[in-house]
């Protein structure tokens, strides 16, 4: 990750545990720990071109898309 970014470096729910609102808890507290250890600051992730319902969750969750791709995966980002 660059640096003054945070980065998650891989994020996955079982489906099972999607759409109860499981995801956005455990997402929230990765990023205070994020901003405990190391201070707030943007927080970015790589999310795949074809997973829609992932890149839904990061829109819900505040992250934006940027135009950085590495590979197949498209890059989003939240500010603070």
């Amino acid at each position: 990750a660059a640096e003054g970014v945070g980065h998650v470096p891989f994020f996955y729910l079982r489906e099972d545990c999607r759409g109860r609102g499981i995801g956005g808890q455990v997402l929230d507290q990765a990023v205070e720990r994020i901003y405990q250890e190391f201070g707030p600051r943007p927080i970015a992730l790589g999310c795949h071109r074809d997973n829609g319902d992932a890149a839904r969750f990061w829109l819900r969750q505040g992250f934006r898309p940027t135009q950085a791709m590495e590979g197949d995966d498209r890059y989003y980002l939240r500010e603070l």
